[in-house]
């Protein structure tokens, strides 16, 4: 958070608008196990960023893409810096939106949404390989060899009057990173999980082959479908440690934080108009996942939530479409990934008395607990 956003005409005008906003919790979860509360064993205090994304390139590496100052982060877990590398730009090594993910090899893969490029670096930031990208393909997941993302297809009849007409118009689509030719798209997801609405921009696939996405019909909050094959019929289910909760005042500041930065920070979206986003955010009760998901070496699907995220943050743990446990982690939760049973977390501390709130990176051991 920086000091200049709640500056802006648009922050000023929604803060005047907004009541203290008390975390409000519904019904207890029915999951019959407790939450297992995860201490790190080591940190990486970051400098003051926008960092929003972050990849656990080896078990001992990690890079956090750098998203307002354009560049990359690359540290280790004692906390050097291994590399530091990019810049506002078109060329090679710069970038215009920049997410990261984990590379083949020990590498970090740099997905730009603005110029529809991936580019592979090694941690210190010597560059490997760059790729354009189709402009009408949306990057959700890099592996090997491969990249998984969709494609909106507007040629696709719906019924649907709302933005759910819009969600099932994406077409999960996945590219060779060595040809850039198409290995696989698949229509018709919605018909086969028997779903009304499912978040096709954001399905991810398994270290199986299958699929996973979020489900995002009204009537089921929490919900998930799995497929065993990407080419078969889902499941879908609703995590039973589901609890309705409303927005808190983090919750609301990042929104609000996120309005002004639509309106460019100089107060061009009415104010009017963001009062009624925010008094229509603050009244309904937060999505339950956050995403994206990730999977450890037994293809068990790792997946953030809502839930919190002011003194701690939680994580699911599925095999398939069985539940397993909830994690805990301390702080905010803003990004993650895992590798093995190193599972990194992108954390924003308690802001301090100027509402500022830095960033750190946790490491943390996961258990043997689960079940397998």
């Amino acid at each position: 958070m920086h000091p200049t956003v709640a500056q802006t005409t648009i922050g000023a005008a929604i803060a005047s608008a907004v009541v203290t906003i008390a975390s409000a919790c519904g019904p207890a979860s029915n999951s019959t196990q407790s939450p297992v509360h995860l201490l790190p064993v080591t940190s990486t205090e970051l400098p003051p960023s926008s960092s929003q994304s972050i990849a656990l390139v080896a078990r001992d590496t990690v890079c956090v893409g750098e998203r307002l100052e354009f560049q990359v982060r690359c540290v280790t877990r004692s906390g050097q810096v291994a590399g530091l590398f990019g810049r506002k730009g078109e060329g090679p090594g710069e970038f215009g939106q920049l997410s990261v993910a984990r590379g083949p090899d020990g590498r970090v893969g740099v997905i730009d949404y603005a110029l529809d490029r991936l580019t592979v670096f090694r941690p210190d930031g010597s560059l490997i390989s760059e790729m354009s990208l189709p402009g009408d393909f949306l990057p959700a997941q890099l592996l090997a060899d491969r990249i998984v993302g969709s494609v909106l297809d507007w040629s696709e009849d719906c019924e649907r009057s709302d933005d759910h007409c819009v969600l099932s118009r994406y077409v999960p689509t996945e590219l060779s990173l060595v040809t850039g030719q198409v290995l696989w798209t698949r229509k018709g997801l919605l018909d086969a999980a028997e779903s009304d609405c499912l978040m096709l921009g954001e399905v991810a696939v398994s270290p199986s082959g299958g699929l996973v996405v979020r489900d995002c019909t009204r009537t089921l909050p929490a919900a998930l479908a799995f497929f065993d094959d990407r080419d078969g019929t889902g499941t879908v289910v609703r995590s039973p440690a589901y609890v309705e909760e409303f927005p808190n005042e983090r919750d609301l500041d990042a929104y609000v934080t996120g309005l002004a930065r639509l309106g460019g920070g100089s107060g061009s979206l009415p104010s009017s108009v963001g009062e009624a986003w925010v008094e229509r955010f603050r009244d309904k009760p937060k999505g339950w996942y956050r995403g994206p998901f990730k999977f450890d070496d037994h293809g068990r699907t790792y997946i953030a939530t809502t839930r919190d995220r002011d003194v701690q943050s939680f994580i699911e743990v599925w095999a398939g479409p069985k539940y397993l446990r909830t994690l805990t982690v301390r702080d905010r939760l803003i990004s993650y990934d895992l590798l093995g049973r190193t599972l990194v977390v992108l954390a924003e501390r308690s802001p301090d008395a100027d509402g500022l709130a830095d960033l750190a990176i946790d490491w943390y051991d996961l258990p043997e607990w689960v079940p397998e």
